[in-house]
């Protein structure tokens, strides 16, 4: 299960009793920007924190960028904070594949590497989600927080 934005990625289980829909989440990689801890500077960071489980799960991920050049590089995740310098450049697309792990389908990340940086962490926000589907073919979020989100099947 993805979040709306590349944010939150959860594995787990899915149930259906009733037409009620349910995603238990088992594990979690989330993927935030944050401020880069070499502000100014035209680098990739990765940091885990001290979130050892997510650097143990993105560790096994093919984590690559294309540099200025359009040549693709892979970026080695060996430790909890990781730094790459790269030209200066405007932006840059982190690409994330877990095709080893199955965790997730490939995502791109694009960002600003003088100010922007990737923080990742295995946080479940929330272990248990509800959807129920409605006779007019919507799904609507029924646990969500906030206002629940409905969408409509195509």
């Amino acid at each position: 299960m993805r979040g709306a934005n590349y944010s939150n990625h959860y594995f787990g289980n899915l149930n259906n009793d009733n037409g009620v829909i349910t995603f238990i989440a088992e594990k979690a990689i989330r993927v935030n920007s944050c401020k880069s801890g070499k502000y100014g500077k035209s680098i990739i960071g990765i940091d885990f924190g001290k979130d050892e489980k997510a650097f143990n799960d993105l560790k096994t991920f093919n984590v690559t960028y294309k540099d200025i050049t359009g040549e693709v590089k892979r970026v080695e995740v060996d430790s909890l904070r990781n730094y790459i310098n790269i030209p200066n450049q405007e932006s840059v697309t982190i690409h994330l594949d877990s095709s080893e792990g199955e965790f997730f389908k490939s995502e791109k990340i694009t960002l600003d590497p003088n100010t922007t940086m990737l923080c990742v962490s295995s946080r479940i926000r929330l272990d248990e989600y509800k959807f129920e589907i409605k006779d007019d073919k919507s799904l609507v979020a029924i646990n969500y927080f906030g206002t629940s989100q409905t969408y409509t099947i195509k």
